[in-house]
């Protein structure tokens, strides 16, 4: 078993599908604490039964932040350097989901840990885009 401190805490999968229907504000910073456990390249590598527990995680977190921040990019004007750089991020992250792992613990720990910087870049698009819109919201 893992240190609890590094292990990934329970994610429900029905929370995710709850999501559409109670528009809750995203937990950005709980986002970024499971993206900075696994980014950081001096972390060791996860036990291999827990790594399917962190792939889930950060995949339930991007399944929740990929569409809000590509809603809140889509509000900006077409041609503005926030929208297109979060939409960029979108687009390169919804290929990274897309991909498998391969085998082994050192591809499966890699693909976890790009998850990781994707989710990472997610919450910094989120959190640019969170100002532009109050931004373009009150001109």
């Amino acid at each position: 078993m893992c240190d609890p401190e590094t292990r990934p805490q329970e994610f429900n999968v029905t929370q995710v599908g709850a999501r559409s229907r109670h528009p809750d504000p995203l937990d950005i910073e709980s986002m970024r604490a499971t993206a900075g456990k696994l980014s950081a390249g001096d972390v060791p590598f996860p036990r291999f039964d827990d790594l399917d527990d962190w792939l889930l995680l950060l995949r339930g977190h991007l399944t929740l932040l990929v569409p809000e921040v590509e809603g809140m990019a889509r509000a900006l004007p077409e041609e503005h350097a926030s929208r297109v750089a979060a939409l960029t991020a979108v687009a390169n992250t919804r290929v990274r989901l897309a991909a498998s792992p391969g085998p082994g613990l050192v591809s499966a720990t890699r693909h976890a840990r790009e998850l990781a910087e994707y989710l990472d870049a997610l919450c910094d698009h989120h959190t640019v885009l969170t100002a532009e819109n109050a931004t373009e919201n009150r001109t």
